[in-house]
């Protein structure tokens, strides 16, 4: 498993080092560090070179290039690198969130937290959660991660996926109750998966393709509360994957 560890503290990346060869060892895993102080070093490393990470453990602060910064251009040129975002403060959970980091560790990083990263990476090799549709004759196997959103349509529902939309007859209510937690009832009619929500505003949530949807009006205090701790949850690796 090679692991990129961009911090610009010698202390703080010699203590993050040892944590992950402390809990590498512990495994039996095999891990190689790469070291960098910046996130251009980084990145322009993985254009010099045909090296590939499995993680790159990331400062948000960091001189010139921010570690937030650093991931948006990491996400584009490694899609396959899982983030980890390392930071003194939660001011940044949200932005961990909206890029899918993998987890995001506040600073005086543990083992126990570098343990928790582990863990979160095994986890994306097991069988994901799924469900199965009745799509006009055919009965059809989804992921819930790859549900974006559903919507009521025509008496039936359509399911908003990254390869297209599809519909079914059962009712959106009926079909919610077989999802888990990453699931929120938006409005009447619509449930969203808040992996898919880009942020969330007084009234409104905006949704990765672009699309706003308003919150229903009765629900929007409850609706915030529960994205806020979804998303903080996600930076604390409780919630359902």
């Amino acid at each position: 498993m090679n692991i990129a560890i961009c911090e610009d503290i010698p202390q703080e990346l010699d203590l993050l080092r040892r944590h992950i060869e402390t809990v590498s060892q512990k495994r039996g895993i095999e891990t190689a560090c790469t070291f960098f102080h910046q996130g251009g070093d980084l990145l322009r490393y993985l254009e010099q070179t045909d090296s590939k990470f499995t993680m790159a453990f990331l400062d948000v602060y960091m001189p010139g290039m921010s570690g937030v910064q650093t991931a948006q251009r990491l996400k584009e040129a490694a899609p396959a690198t899982q983030v980890v975002f390392v930071t003194s403060s939660r001011d940044f959970a949200v932005d961990a969130f909206e890029l899918d980091a993998l987890h995001y560790l506040v600073k005086p990083v543990t083992e126990e937290q570098v343990a928790a990263v582990f863990d979160r990476y095994k986890k994306l090799e097991l069988p994901r959660p799924s469900i199965r549709v009745r799509v006009g004759r055919d009965a059809v196997d989804l992921e819930l991660s790859s549900i974006q959103y559903l919507e009521s349509r025509n008496s039936g529902t359509d399911i908003h996926t990254p390869r297209g939309v599809l519909h079914t007859t059962v009712n959106t209510s009926k079909l919610a109750e077989q999802l888990n937690d990453s699931f929120l009832k938006i409005q009447r009619g619509l449930v969203v998966n808040l992996h898919y929500v880009q942020r969330m505003t007084t009234d409104s949530c905006v949704l990765k393709n672009g699309v706003s949807v308003l919150l229903s009006r009765k629900e929007r205090s409850q609706i915030r509360t529960a994205y806020r701790e979804f998303v903080f949850n996600a930076a604390d690796g409780k919630e359902t994957l």
